[in-house]
């Protein structure tokens, strides 16, 4: 017997084959090869179920889309100007709670207003920080930091 998995989406669903001897995609016909075919395609179902993807069997096998994670909160907090002068003006710190190891910073290029939204993100002690492409918004960039960073996806708070 033979699985091979292949890829269906950019969702992260999945295709499983079942191959029992010359039966390839396809159950054999009716008989106990037919009953085994049927026995692992309902124990590779229960195993990815039991794995947290969903499940739906097929003709060929089981398809099999992943599990989705919850999204994970990032905070972000606008730089005191009053506190730490004129440098803090467009820069913010950005943060997970649920990750303390993962903070940052973003920063709109331009400094002043918030018409054009251009933002770098890094660790707090980065010497050399990513320079991505501009962002239009606040919250994108703040995204793709959580990107960067490997977190799901986020809601993102200002402080």
């Amino acid at each position: 017997m033979a699985v091979s998995v292949g890829h269906c989406g950019e969702d992260g669903t999945a295709h499983v084959t079942l191959l029992i001897g010359q039966h390839l995609g396809k159950p054999p016909r009716p008989g106990p090869a037919r009953d085994t075919w049927l026995g692992v395609r309902a124990d590779v179902a229960a195993h990815l179920h039991q794995a947290g993807f969903v499940t739906a069997p097929t003709g060929g096998g089981v398809r099999a889309a992943s599990p989705r994670p919850e999204p994970v909160a990032v905070h972000l907090e606008h730089g005191n100007v009053l506190r730490d002068g004129l440098g803090a003006l467009g820069r913010y710190r950005i943060w997970c709670p649920e990750h303390p190891h993962l903070a940052g910073r973003l920063q709109n290029a331009h400094g002043l207003g918030p018409q054009v939204f251009t933002y770098v993100y890094a660790t707090e002690r980065a010497r050399n920080p990513v320079w991505p492409r501009g962002f239009r918004a606040l919250h994108d960039a703040a995204e793709a930091w959580a990107a960067h960073m490997g977190l799901p996806p986020v809601t993102v708070t200002e402080i």
